[in-house]
């Protein structure tokens, strides 16, 4: 992976936390967007970890550079700014999981994204998600799980059990099915899900 981020103590910070993981190997980083880009065209990682905001180019940009030269490579935003028209933008223009600074585990997040899956911060409520088909945004496997399971009336802590999943890990599940469904609320959700023979 690659991990880009303007502070060096962040980027320093990033990078032994991914030590701690064996499975987690770290090919390059990056403190600006032009840099980003050229290490994802030139070594072509399976996934960049992406701050919002760098000195010179924006990050949904970067974003859509790093699409453009590396189709298969994964992108988390992971940002202290809860900027939901900029984080809008990046996801618009492929980023895989956005995750704010404070909220956390981006372990957990990582290996999420390189499943194949979505990532979304619990907390943000991206404009425009909620207006898209849900038809153009199926439901993964470990998604329509965790549906199945809300739909029994399960709380995210009996999910996380059942499922053996960390609770913001369900949380954030929670949150992409939502998006994903066009529903504010987990009810709104189950019903869209019926409607759309997911149950």
């Amino acid at each position: 992976m690659v991990l880009v981020d303007d502070h060096p103590v962040v980027l320093e910070g990033l990078r032994q936390l991914m030590r701690t993981v064996d499975s987690l190997t770290v090919v390059g980083t990056a403190s600006s967007g032009r840099e980003a880009v050229a290490l994802a065209t030139e070594r072509k990682p399976d996934l960049v970890v992406l701050d919002l905001r760098l000195p010179d180019v924006g990050g949904p940009e970067v974003c859509r550079r790093i699409k453009d030269a590396s189709r298969d490579t994964k992108i988390i935003v992971f940002t202290a700014f809860d900027d939901r028209a900029l984080l809008r933008a990046c996801v618009d223009a492929g980023a895989d999981g956005v995750l704010l600074k404070d909220q956390g585990d981006v372990i957990s997040a990582i290996q999420q994204v390189l499943r194949g899956e979505r990532v979304l911060d619990q907390r943000l409520a991206l404009a425009g998600d909620a207006d898209r088909s849900p038809a153009s945004a199926p439901l993964t496997k470990r998604e329509l799980e965790v549906m199945r399971l809300l739909a029994q009336g399960l709380n995210s802590r009996a999910i996380a059990e059942s499922l053996h999943l960390a609770p913001n890990t369900v949380r954030s599940y929670v949150q992409a099915i939502l998006v994903k469904l066009g529903a504010h609320n987990r009810i709104q959700a189950i019903t869209r899900a019926r409607e759309l023979d997911l149950l």
